[in-house]
């Protein structure tokens, strides 16, 4: 019952900052609509991915793997240049 409480004050702070809140208001439009544009994106690289062939069904997350790749990447990046920084000679 307590959670059906603060969810509902967390709905109604929200919905006021939503239909009062000039520049606040202004922020969440703007974000919730980049959030909906980049959805969007993902799924249309996801169809035209599909439909040429490029992966099979059940395997259609491929930002979300190009994402956790590219993680890969600046982490051993931040890593190789701390490594430089402490212990290299470069």
């Amino acid at each position: 019952m307590e959670g059906q409480g603060l969810l509902q004050k967390i709905t109604g702070i929200i919905m006021t900052l939503f239909t009062k809140g000039g520049k606040m208001r202004e922020r969440i439009y703007k974000a919730l609509l980049g959030r909906y544009q980049n959805q969007m994106e993902e799924a249309l690289l996801t169809i035209d991915a599909l439909l040429e062939g490029h992966i099979l069904p059940g395997h259609e997350d491929i930002t979300g793997s190009v994402d956790k790749l590219l993680d890969k990447v600046a982490n051993a990046k931040e890593k190789m240049a701390t490594l430089r920084q402490y212990y290299g000679t470069n």
